[in-house]
């Protein structure tokens, strides 16, 4: 099951991260996060004062000295917003999605009941509607698009989320006209061009995500989503070595951007350069711990490197994140058992084994995806399992396990996909000797 998507550790101390930061990009050259001020409060009256370029720099300080200040991210955003940074706002929009789904939600219901309170409130629409972009909620981007460009006609933000969302819903009509008015409007912005590639990218009309793209790094050559979305763009289209350039281009300009170290780990693992791969992964994962995708990956990797003991592991922490429900379990012994998984399930099958004992486990299905781990009878610890065995083979298999101790081992099966809707009948074939 391994397809595209993020050791590299994420410096903790400020004078670490702002050192990090320096040489690599004016924007973060110009930070200095030191002194202990309140980054937050001098980020509030910048806003209040329209200095919104300086207002990004506070609020970045603020989250950079305490990545949990997701209040921080999220002022953040809007001084992107205000500043016209659109691509920089949409991307610190997903982070903030990713890292607090429950500050993400909240925001958005915080934003629409600023908009029922004052309908003309335009920087609370344009927050509204680009959260709801960041959420994939298309259809209401165009309808809260629709109304901000009855408040402000000339909205830049609104005509590019038209567009993009329009595109997403497999408009291929409308959405070149509200881009283009949309520059228009804002001039030659490469956050517009920005957008408008990573639509384009994203929805595989790949000649104008490369012009778009292309576009918006002539405007700006340290733009660092455009480096990404290229990058993501060559790697769709079999240019690997192209895609590793401009995702570390990207990362070199913004090395908090665990999307690109993710995606150039699996680059490299289409590459065969297996410890570059899992340190990529390592590095989006120390960004991220969360990150349910690079846990896969990285456990893949492992797996197709002989690193049995690190893959499982990996394995493991991915069912924990990924399970929205254990279903009851069912006792099991040397023969076929049948499961049945809906999206998020995992399945439990639970063996009693004798020491020195062989386990073999196989699945078969033609609507899961599946992965198998199997785990001790104090019932969290993890000891053996697969994903997939090698690269072009995704049936997991244990192959002649020998077990350690007498007891009762419970076998995980579940889906190892979550970007899909994964569910249906899975055979598990087990043998004991």
């Amino acid at each position: 099951m391994f397809k595209f998507a993020r050791n590299w550790k994420l410096i903790a101390t400020v004078t670490g991260l702002c050192s990090l930061f320096a040489g690599l990009t004016p924007v973060f050259a110009q930070l200095n996060c030191g002194g202990g001020g309140d980054f937050y409060g001098q980020g509030v009256q910048l806003t209040q004062t329209g200095r919104y370029a300086a207002a990004y720099d506070s609020f970045a300080c603020a989250f950079i000295i305490d990545d949990q200040r997701y209040d921080a991210l999220l002022a953040r955003i809007e001084a992107a917003v205000l500043a016209g940074d659109y691509g920089q706002a949409a991307t610190d929009a997903n982070r903030l999605k990713d890292r607090s789904y429950e500050t993400f939600n909240h925001a958005i219901g915080q934003y629409m009941a600023a908009v029922e309170q004052n309908p003309n409130d335009v920087r609370a629409r344009m927050m509204h509607i680009l959260l709801l972009w960041a959420a994939a909620d298309d259809r209401a981007v165009l309808f809260a698009a629709g109304q901000l460009l009855t408040v402000d006609p000339q909205n830049a933000l609104a005509l590019l989320l038209r567009g993009s969302s329009n595109q997403y819903l497999g408009d291929r009509v409308t959405p070149a006209a509200d881009f283009q008015m949309a520059l228009n409007v804002g001039g030659e912005n490469p956050d517009v061009y920005s957008i408008m590639g990573s639509t384009y990218a994203q929805t595989q009309d790949v000649d104008n995500a490369f012009m778009a793209l292309d576009r918006a790094l002539l405007l700006d050559p340290n733009h660092a989503r455009s480096y990404y979305f290229r990058g993501l763009t060559y790697m769709n289209n079999d240019n690997l070595n192209a895609a590793v350039r401009d995702f570390s281009t990207a990362i070199a300009f913004d090395p908090t951007y665990y999307d690109a170290f993710f995606d150039r780990g699996q680059v490299y693992a289409l590459q065969n350069n297996y410890d570059a791969a899992i340190q990529d992964f390592s590095a989006a994962l120390s960004q991220y711990p969360n990150f349910k995708l690079a846990y896969i990956r990285r456990g893949v990797v492992q797996e197709w490197d002989g690193n049995i003991t690190a893959a499982i592991g990996d394995y493991a922490q991915y069912i924990q994140l990924n399970t929205r429900q254990f279903l009851p379990p069912q006792l099991a012994q040397s023969g076929t058992a049948a499961v049945n998984l809906r999206p998020y399930d995992t399945a439990q099958l639970q063996i009693t084994l004798n020491a020195g004992q062989m386990l073999s486990v196989t699945t078969a299905s033609s609507g899961v995806d599946a992965m198998i781990v199997v785990i001790a009878p104090d019932g969290s610890t993890p000891l053996a399992g697969s994903d997939d065995p090698s690269p072009g083979q995704r049936t997991p298999i244990i192959s002649g396990w020998q077990v350690p101790a007498p007891g009762v081992y419970t076998l995980y099966i579940t889906s190892s996909d979550p970007g899909r809707a994964n569910q249906g009948a899975v055979d598990v074939q087990i043998n004991i000797v």
